[in-house]
């Protein structure tokens, strides 16, 4: 009898432990999605960031140039990146220097950015970023000074994981005249992470980067 009793009593616990297991999983698959969404967020704010630095690099070589926009290439066709145009902007690094950790996305997916050794590595010369095709100098040979919203135009933003030649990305806009390269990557909950001519930093919904065409060129 006693013994029946006992037996009663362990199966007893072992629902109660069951119903404990399937609470904790039932919380953990809430949790998880929650956690992931936090985590995107570190990371999208790290990127950010990063085209802060990015931008301020670009305002110093902009100040030295007379204002005026290098071209993807660099200064001249064949000449260096502009990315490492911008970099040897830092007082601690040179043009030929390896990138410097601001170059990279924490959300890349891009499987080619963990063998750049140097900045001007082929079609993928700004690590994470792209540079607006609508910037080029044959396009838009005018100073910074001469675009009318500054804090509405961007220059540099994310660009898309594993497609071609990241070093400029363009849209469909017939303005910026070029079908290569890369398109803006999607990297942030579906969203874009965009460097601005005044300096800030925004993040860009998909629908916007591909229908509100102004903010890609800098004189409308």
């Amino acid at each position: 009898m006693q013994k029946s009793k006992n037996l009663k009593n362990w199966n007893f616990t072992l629902i109660e432990l069951l119903i404990v297991i399937s609470i904790i999983a039932i919380l953990a698959g809430m949790l998880l999605p929650a956690l992931n969404r936090a985590r995107e967020k570190g990371r999208a704010i790290a990127c950010c960031g990063n085209l802060k630095q990015i931008g301020t690099l670009a305002e110093f070589y902009l100040d030295v140039n007379g204002e005026r926009y290098p071209y993807f290439y660099g200064e001249s066709s064949g000449g260096p990146a502009w990315s490492r145009l911008f970099q040897s902007q830092a007082k601690t690094t040179k043009v030929s220097d390896k990138p410097l950790p601001v170059w990279f996305c924490p959300s890349d997916p891009d499987p080619r950015i963990k063998t750049i050794t140097t900045i001007d590595n082929p079609y993928i010369r700004s690590g994470s970023y792209g540079y607006n095709r609508a910037f080029y100098p044959a396009a838009f040979p005018y100073r910074r000074s001469h675009i009318p919203r500054p804090s509405q135009k961007f220059f540099l933003l994310d660009a898309e994981a594993d497609k071609g030649d990241r070093t400029f990305v363009y849209t469909n806009n017939p303005y910026c005249g070029h079908t290569s390269g890369s398109h803006h990557g999607l990297q942030h909950n579906f969203g874009t992470n965009c460097a601005f001519v005044d300096g800030h930093v925004e993040r860009l919904k998909n629908s916007v980067l591909d229908l509100a065409y102004a903010i890609w060129v800098p004189l409308q």
